[in-house]
């Protein structure tokens, strides 16, 4: 028993809380082999761990490949911040019309994922002042 939803990464969204129950999301993510990666795919957002504790028990160095990405023919390309920079201004609009939808946005230009400092600052504004968010 469920739901399912599915929808393009420009699609502002956020789900509610879940007292009762445990929320699993996935990612699936397609880029045809020829292409060149983006960097971004290699590092980890995590910062008290790295490749090697996560491959630490992989029985296999080939199924799945370790370091998918050395070797990889195309290579590694910067990666390409248009899409945070349109969610980034989209999110402080949005926000500014009270728009519920902007708020994931508007919280990851607040955490420092993304954004200028002025941005942060107006996404936090917008937040307490539309919203009823507190920061401290």
């Amino acid at each position: 028993p469920g739901d399912v939803l599915v929808f393009s990464l420009l699609t502002l969204h956020r789900g509610g809380t879940s007292a009762t129950r445990t929320r699993m999301s996935c990612d699936f993510r397609f880029s045809p082999f020829q292409a060149p990666l983006p960097v971004n795919t290699t590092t980890l957002n995590e910062r008290d761990y790295d490749w090697e504790d996560v491959y630490h028990d992989w029985e296999s160095d080939l199924a799945p490949p370790k370091y998918y990405w050395k070797g990889h023919p195309a290579g590694l390309v910067s990666y390409d911040t248009r899409y945070d920079e349109w969610r980034n201004r989209e999110a402080l609009v949005r926000g500014r019309a009270g728009e519920p939808e902007a708020i994931r946005g508007l919280e990851f230009l607040v955490w420092g994922a993304t954004g200028t400092v002025s941005q942060q600052k107006e996404a936090e504004q917008i937040l307490e002042e539309v919203f009823g968010f507190i920061y401290e």
